[in-house]
């Protein structure tokens, strides 16, 4: 699962909430507030994602200040099955042992099957170090408890990447490994999505990988980015996606592209390019994936364009790693932020931020051929936004975390909030 951060997403200070029409607040569980930064001296939480063990404890993880108001670091706690919060909100992120101050940002989280544990992943800039221009992917394994099983450790080391975006995780059941992939350049140059195995109950990480193919570092503007993993559990392969732009599109346009990742580190499917959206100006695509076993293909989402045209797109994309059918419009207007999660019976539930000047966050029941369901409303207050969702199979429902303004109706404290739907 992919990383959701709120800088350039909630904008304004806002007044009220806006319900959109043909909408209406989902009669679903009560909303928890599950992080609480107003200790800090700037207190803004940036960053949320969530994950779901086999036993239905879920992690919510964000990124905060610490209590001088200065470095970022990441928080994770944990949410019951039942839907209540238990203990409190531990640290994941570890300081510099020499000191030295650094950011912990832009986390992703998955969990390994029936073991009922985590990985989480992050990226770590090192603020003492051009401005934060030399960073490195963390990673560490929590258990479904709450209590850390390693220290953190290193999964893409600054001695051999420059400038590391991002990063994704998914767990390979069948394979009992993770794979993270990120976006960077390596030291000896040239932008890409890279990639590397983490075994299943270890902190051990395989030799780095490519995954984009060098076309993608040729390009002076808009590089591989926000890359995204889902895994398929029926062939045991993995489905890499990411925004960028090759040589031959436009300058300042980007698109959707996917790639399978096979058995090994050095079989890879063809790049395909999924999204076929065109407009003026950055497109700035956010795609997120998900499996789909009961329908043996994935679905990917994303949201193109800023204010007024943003919108979400999703496609389906066969195991083999060819898109199905024509992409389609299942958003609304002002839509962006996708992020999507399927339910065993094979439909999936699409959250996302609504809104340019009002913001809010909307879920979307999707049907295997992408037919949109009602419209409703998760949060309750704004601004909220930057949704990110996954499925329980213990509580069998969907769970979804985002940020939201505290108090209500100003932009200056954002905290994770967390809801069953």
């Amino acid at each position: 699962m992919r990383p959701k951060r709120l800088r350039r997403a909630l904008v304004g200070t806002l007044c009220g909430i806006a319900v959109v029409a043909g909408s209406s607040v989902a009669s679903s569980g009560p909303v928890l507030q599950v992080s609480s930064s107003g200790d800090a001296a700037s207190p803004r939480t940036d960053w949320v994602t969530t994950g779901v063990a086999r036993n239905g404890a879920q992690l919510v993880v964000w990124s905060a200040p610490d209590a001088s108001g200065g470095e970022l670091h990441l928080w994770g706690r944990m949410i019951r099955a039942d839907g209540t919060v238990e203990g409190v909100q531990f640290e994941i992120s570890r300081p510099r042992l020499d000191g030295e101050p650094v950011n912990a940002v832009a986390p992703a989280v998955a969990p390994r099957g029936r073991r009922n544990e985590f990985l989480v992943v992050w990226t770590q800039d090192d603020l003492a170090d051009n401005g934060g221009e030399r960073s490195e992917v963390y990673g560490r394994r929590i258990a479904a408890s709450g209590v850390p099983l390693s220290e953190p450790f290193v999964v893409a080391a600054r001695d051999r990447f420059d400038q590391v975006g991002s990063a994704a995780v998914a767990y390979g059941g069948a394979r009992r490994e993770f794979v993270v992939v990120w976006s960077g350049a390596s030291t000896s140059g040239g932008s890409a999505i890279h990639g590397a195995r983490v075994p299943g109950g270890t902190s051990r990480v395989g030799e780095a990988f490519g995954v984009s193919p060098p076309r993608f570092g040729d390009t002076s503007d808009f590089g591989p980015n926000d890359p995204t993993i889902a895994y398929d559990s029926r062939a045991g392969y993995y489905l890499v996606g990411w925004e960028g732009r090759t040589a031959e599109l436009p300058s300042g346009r980007t698109e959707v592209y996917v790639r399978l990742l096979k058995r090994a580190p050095n079989q890879l499917g063809r790049t395909r390019r999924v999204s076929g959206f065109t407009t003026a100006g950055r497109l700035l695509l956010r795609p997120d994936l998900a499996y789909n076993r009961r329908a043996d293909e994935y679905v990917l989402a994303w949201s193109p364009g800023e204010g007024d045209e943003q919108n979400i797109f999703a496609r389906r994309i066969g195991p083999a790693g060819r898109p199905r059918g024509p992409e389609t419009e299942i958003g609304i207007d002002t839509g962006w932020a996708p992020d999507i999660a399927v339910a065993p019976d094979g439909h999936y539930l699409l959250a996302f931020q609504h809104g340019v000047d009002t913001t809010s966050v909307h879920r979307r029941r999707i049907g295997r051929q992408l037919t949109a369901g009602r419209l409703r409303q998760v949060s309750t207050t704004a601004p909220a936004g930057l949704p990110s969702v996954a499925y329980s199979k213990a509580a069998d429902r969907f769970v979804a975390v985002w940020l939201q303004a505290v108090p209500p109706d100003q932009d200056q404290n954002y905290e994770a909030f967390a809801r069953q739907l």
